[in-house]
């Protein structure tokens, strides 16, 4: 099978990086502490309330 190239339209995303490691656990604690800081801090309502958004889930 060859691989197919196609021209689609500009996307942007959006998000937030968390860059963590399983050494020690690490990435134990710190991924349930940035869900808990970003539902909490703001975050989620500025990420969602873009105006580019088109998801259903938009706040």
């Amino acid at each position: 099978m060859e691989p197919k190239l196609l021209k689609r339209e500009a996307i942007r995303l959006a998000g937030f990086a968390l860059k963590t490691r399983s050494k020690g656990g690490e990435n134990k604690r710190e991924i349930p502490q940035f869900w808990q800081e970003y539902l909490s801090d703001g975050r989620v309502e500025k990420l969602h309330g873009e105006s580019f958004l088109k998801s259903p889930y938009r706040l």
